[in-house]
């Protein structure tokens, strides 16, 4: 480990440890000065056989502060309260085996915790001295949340973590293990090795029993020629489609998990799904048309008996009323206009109830700035496999001799558009 000396934003760190509530089982926050270079945040100590959750969130507030980062543990274990966390931690540090250096995430540990079956590591640095599985390369980006979730039950070794783009909501990494158990004191803590301020700890909590965050989940769809469920790529879905949860939590545990539809300011629960048995690997169907139209997010989160909730990640979907095919014909001048029909076709079943609303844009040739005429502007009951003829006139009298025309296609309602001959150029 370097000696250089290492400095993070104290008063942050201070004000995040004036202001954390703590529900029932929470630890409460405390400095901790070790003879190690580093800056040390630890929480309460928890005793033997105690099952443990840690959550912790680091946002990265210059390039400088990634650029000069020797390491960070990210939420940790130590087994004294004047050593660093390196019992077991989630590690952020540079790897130096192999032919090039690469930084990224680590699991480490320096009490061989991990079993003979795992593809451990070793390195020198700032692992020098433990195992660790390498997660996964990431480099921060100036400004994003990054939050850890790490679960270790000392009884059993049963271990979880989940690493999460809180900026975004999105899971980077989940995983769980089955570690070696431990019947001594623990000490959860995280610490920072830098030269450089610009790392804020935004949030640090630990939670005296087991969270299951490293829960495997995802989406299915129903094939309709088959009606068997299978892994869902798309980012649209029709409202008439099957999806189902995929969920695989593995292990005894309580709570609740719970599946949010967001869009917008408005949230709907779509899934609730106890967490009292052991899941194993569950499908949990539900139908696109229970969900709020046009783009959501769906995000999956556990709520713990003591009323926390956990946010396990999330993933973003488009539901739509259809796919509409919309084709301009060639247009004929006539009277002062151009005038022209529209054709659509809906791809997959009907459309219903919208309003199509058709804008020209008109600019002279080379030129940046035109105009924009309504050329349609008229509800539609039905649009379906067979063609929807829909005539429109463009006003046309200009006094420049060439022109370009750019048609583009609204129908008030959530739905996939496919344009095509929707440019023109005139000569007039």
């Amino acid at each position: 480990m370097s000696g250089r000396t290492a400095v993070v934003l104290l008063l942050l760190l201070v004000f995040s440890c004036a202001t954390t509530s703590h529900a029932a089982g929470e630890s409460s926050l405390s400095w901790r000065t070790l003879s190690v270079p580093g800056d040390f945040m630890a929480l309460d100590p928890v005793a033997p056989h105690t099952p443990v959750t840690l959550r912790a969130q680091y946002r990265f507030t210059s390039q400088e502060s990634i650029d000069t980062l020797e390491g960070i543990w990210l939420a940790g274990l130590s087994v004294r309260p004047d050593a660093p966390p390196t019992f077991l931690s989630v590690v952020w540090s540079e790897i130096t085996a192999g032919w090039f250096p690469s930084r990224g995430l680590q699991l480490q540990s320096d009490q061989g915790l991990f079993p003979n079956s795992l593809p451990v590591r070793q390195d020198s640095g700032f692992l020098a001295g433990s195992e660790y599985l390498n997660l996964f390369n990431h480099v921060p980006e100036v400004g994003q949340l990054l939050e850890v979730q790490l679960s270790y039950d000392p009884r059993s070794g049963a271990a979880a973590l989940n690493i999460l783009d809180a900026t975004h909501g999105k899971s980077l990494h989940s995983a769980e293990y089955d570690l070696k158990p431990y019947d001594g004191v623990l000490y959860p803590m995280l610490g920072i090795v830098t030269d450089n301020p610009g790392i804020k700890v935004e949030h640090f909590s630990a939670v005296t029993h087991s969270v299951p965050v490293g829960v495997n989940w995802s989406f299915l769809i129903q094939n309709l020629d088959t009606q068997q469920y299978e892994p869902l790529y798309l980012v649209r879905v029709l409202h008439t489609s099957e999806l189902a949860l995929q969920l695989d939590a593995g292990r005894h545990t309580a709570g609740v998990f719970e599946l949010v539809a967001e869009q917008a300011d408005q949230t709907q629960s779509v899934l609730r799904i106890p967490a009292t048995v052991e899941l194993e690997s569950t499908t949990h169907t539900f139908q696109a048309q229970s969900l709020p139209k046009g783009p959501i997010t769906l995000r999956l989160q556990y709520l713990d008996p003591q009323g926390k909730t956990w946010l396990l990640g999330s993933s973003t979907l488009d539901v739509i009323l259809g796919t509409i095919q919309v084709r301009f014909d060639p247009m004929e001048i006539e009277d002062q206009a151009l005038r022209g029909m529209l054709r659509l076709t809906a791809d997959e079943g009907v459309v219903e109830q919208v309003r199509l609303r058709v804008t020209a844009h008109i600019k002279e040739f080379g030129q940046s700035v035109g105009s924009d005429v309504v050329v349609v502007d008229q509800p539609l009951e039905r649009i379906s496999t067979e063609s929807l003829i829909v005539p429109y006139v463009v006003p046309f009298d200009k006094d420049s001799k060439f022109y370009e025309l750019t048609f583009s296609v609204d129908f008030g309602a959530p739905v996939s558009a496919i344009e095509s001959g929707n440019r023109f150029y005139v000569l007039w």
